[in-house]
């Protein structure tokens, strides 16, 4: 799991979270315009944690793996 900086407009600029398969080499976008930075696995791989920018504040948030469509949840 990695973050990196996707550019959405000639003037817009967003760090979202990737995951990696060291199986196949894919690539999977797991965020989109999250502003989402730091990402940590948890012991069991179902959940990453990561910073999230919102509103000029660094908040701590929880993405479930096991739900690709959720939303990340903030947590603080």
């Amino acid at each position: 799991i990695f973050d990196q900086l996707v550019i959405t407009h000639p003037r817009h600029t967003y760090r979202d979270l990737f995951l990696y398969s060291i199986r196949d080499g894919r690539t999977q976008r797991l965020t989109k315009d999250a502003r989402a930075q730091e990402p940590t696995a948890s012991p069991d791989g179902r959940t990453v944690a990561f910073i999230q920018n919102e509103g000029g504040r660094n908040r701590l948030a929880l993405l479930d793996l096991g739900s690709p469509a959720a939303a990340p949840r903030v947590l603080i």
